[in-house]
């Protein structure tokens, strides 16, 4: 343990800790928001922003703002709640000034070389950078990357570092900041877990494979794993034998209940990937029709970024598309009912969480479910259209069904999802890898007289 100083951890992340960012940027700005009230120093490196950052060299992040940590943003600078990349306005003025030349004096020819790799719509220069063309999803890190993360380590010193997703693992290895920090990887998911739905049937499929030993090689190189679920902990146990894993479910913070709208009002909230887009696909194509025809007067609403998979023209007029919104707050409190209809994922539901947090009934199917199964006596859970369809009827007709699910969801979630609960554990691993670091600083430096090296020592 940590006791003369601060404990300092370094993230390492290509998503931001910004709640409007999915789920995956919730969870993770709740979570550091927590390991910083609890005396934990937080510099958080984020290495992949948007595209519009670095083509227009400014853009604006608000949920960055409130943030109890420091997010490091590598070749910018913020001011409030906008971020600026002053080197993109100089490469988008030499990609205009070379491509200007070029047409000039052709005769120099080898300027198209040594402008191939420039972006003359976007205006950046790729040399010496990986920011033009952002890694896919689930690649390695870039040199670029791991370059930004030792200077990041040379500045801050930190006593942990903390890699978001396995997939950055690669590469880290061969680092000699590898051989002075202990480090801890977030896995959020099982990548050869796949839970869907067949048939109204609920499966969780396990492919083991390629996959998993891709992972495995990845997880080589961490100390330990923090996963979002028990079910999916017990899987990493299995793979990766001898490391710890430490379970970090998302926690809570209830808001104070809302008085409902009367409008007999479902809404769905989701980020822009396909899974929600078929998940709201599903309930409009299969419910949404049932329930409309027994109850009228009834809206589903969808917000988040999923709207854009949809077009208004295509859909019935007691269907709304409010897309991004202010205030969630408000959103949440127009419902009667929120519905998760999921067919395909893994990992934890942070939507499912908000409407708890809310307060607000749920309806879901056992895909939304998973991982929270000791939440099931407070939501409702239906896994074919006509089941589906049918309890969403009655609980938009009966407030004192959906007044008793709150009630029983509010208590089951005021036991086990608060802050203390959730993330406890994680912080009192990070401050025992970071004890055990400068422990084992002190034993490398009294061995060195005798030529032997102590090992750092397994974290329980």
């Amino acid at each position: 343990m940590i006791s003369s100083s601060k404990l300092k951890i370094l993230v390492f992340s290509r998503i931001p800790p910004d709640p409007t960012h999915g789920g995956c940027g919730h969870y993770l700005a709740d979570l550091f928001d927590y390991l910083a009230s609890q005396n934990v120093a937080v510099r958080f490196l984020w290495v992949q922003p948007p595209f519009e950052l670095i083509s227009l060299g400014r853009d604006r992040y608000p949920g960055l703002r409130g943030r109890s940590f420091g997010v490091k943003v590598p070749e910018c600078f913020r001011v409030g709640s906008w971020y600026f990349r002053p080197r993109s306005y100089w490469d988008s003025f030499r990609a205009r000034f070379l491509d200007c030349l070029k047409r000039t004096l052709p005769a120099l020819s080898h300027l198209k070389q040594r402008s191939k790799d420039r972006s003359c719509t976007g205006g950046e220069a790729t040399q010496g950078s990986d920011h033009s063309h952002n890694p896919a999803w689930g690649s390695p890190a870039t040199s670029q990357e791991l370059r930004w993360l030792e200077q990041e380590v040379a500045r801050r010193k930190p006593d942990v570092l903390v890699v978001n997703y396995p997939w950055l693992l690669a590469g880290i290895g061969g680092l000699p900041l590898r051989r002075k920090l202990p480090l801890s990887t977030l896995v959020h998911d099982f990548r050869a877990r796949d839970c869907r739905l067949i048939k109204g049937e609920f499966e969780a499929i396990l492919n083991f494979g390629v996959e998993s030993e891709i992972e495995r090689k990845w997880l080589y190189h961490t100390d330990s794993l923090i996963a979002v679920q028990e079910g999916e902990a017990a899987l990493y146990r299995e793979l990766v034998l001898g490391k710890p894993v430490i379970v970090a479910r998302q926690a809570l913070r209830m808001r104070t209940h809302d008085v409902e709208s009367d409008r007999a009002t479902c809404v769905f909230v989701g980020s822009g990937n396909e899974t929600n887009a078929a998940a709201v696909r599903w309930f409009l194509d299969t419910v949404w029709p049932l329930v409309s025809r027994d109850l009228p007067d009834a809206e589903f609403h969808v917000a988040g970024d999923v709207c854009r998979w949809f077009k208004k023209g295509e859909l019935s007029s007691n269907v709304v598309l409010a897309g991004r919104v202010d205030s969630l707050r408000e959103f949440y409190a127009s419902a009667s009912v929120v519905v998760v209809p999921l067919l395909r994922g893994s990992g934890i539901k942070i939507k499912l969480l908000e409407a708890v947090a809310h307060q607000r009934p749920v309806l879901t199917t056992s895909v939304g479910l998973d991982g929270l199964e000791f939440l099931k006596e407070g939501v409702r859970v239906a896994d074919d259209p006509e089941s589906f369809a049918s309890q969403l009827s009655g609980l938009l007709r009966h407030r004192d069904l959906r007044s008793g699910m709150v009630g029983c969801a509010t208590q089951i979630a005021r036991a086990q999802l608060t802050q203390e609960v959730c993330y406890g554990p994680f912080l009192d691993h990070l401050r025992y890898l970071g004890g055990a670091r400068h422990l084992n600083g002190h034993a490398k430096a009294r061995a060195q007289d005798d030529e032997t090296i102590t090992p750092l020592s397994s974290a329980p």
